[in-house]
Parts: structure tokens; sequence; C-alpha cells
């Protein structure tokens, strides 16, 4: 079995669009399972009952609808879509990354030596012998 299905090669044209579409339907199946998981929970369910806020028969059609229409563009349009979720998930781990970090990001490490207050302002007085800098910002740093 194996020895014949690594003999096949593509005859027809439709041959040709199955292979094009496999990965496409591979993807699907990851997005529907992903769907799939990602549904809201009890409090949220509640959340929305309680604002009166249920959802009818229609717009659970239309959901439907537009959630075919995409799987559809998915299985024909796959390399682009395959391009999309691999930067999606980049962005996503960079925002966690950005998440993640301090909001203050002095370390103990950054701290090499004391200074007293005269010291760090001498090390951090503005000299401007171009006179570019507005004067109203000269009054900022003596």
């Amino acid at each position: 079995m194996i020895v014949a299905l690594a003999a096949w090669r593509p005859n027809t044209w439709v041959d040709y669009l199955l292979l094009y579409m496999m990965p496409g339907a591979s993807m699907i199946a990851y997005l529907l399972v992903k769907t799939l998981l990602d549904t809201p929970s009890d409090l949220a369910k509640s959340l929305v009952r309680i604002m009166d806020k249920e959802e009818t028969w229609l717009d659970k059609i239309k959901e439907a609808v537009a959630f075919s229409f995409g799987m559809t563009c998915v299985l024909v349009g796959w390399p682009g879509f395959l391009v999309w979720l691999v930067k999606d998930k980049l962005d996503e781990a960079a925002r966690q990354k950005r998440y993640d970090e301090p909001d203050f990001n002095c370390l103990p490490e950054h701290l090499i030596n004391k200074a007293n207050p005269v010291e760090a302002e001498a090390s951090s007085y503005v000299i401007d012998p171009l006179g570019t800098v507005p004067v109203c910002a000269l009054f900022l740093y003596p």
C-alpha cells in the first residue's frame, strides 16, 4: 500500500486542486479546534443573559454563514492565511514579552556606583553651544 501511494502521481487538474487544498483543509481543522476551545465560559454567558442580549437563531445563522465563508477563503487562499497565522503568533509572543517586562526597568546590575545629588546634577547638565534649544527649555535645566 505504501509503495502504491508513493508511486501515485496527479493526472488531472482535480488531483492538483485536491493537493493544493489539502494544507487548507488541515488549517481549517486547526482553526475549528481552536474556535471550539475558545467558547465563552458560564460566567460570560450569564453576563450576556443579564444584559438581555440573548443570541437569536438569526444571529447564529449569520455567524455560521460568516464562519463558512471564512473557512472557504482559508481553503482556497491558505498560503496567505498561513503567513497571517505565523505573523499573528509572533505578534502574540512579542505582546506577551512586552507585558511580562517590569514597569520600572532598573535592576541591581544597572546601579554600578553610588552618586550624590551634586554629581548626578552635574552629569545631567545640558550645554547648548549652538543655541538651538528654545529659551523656555533652558529654564527647565539650569
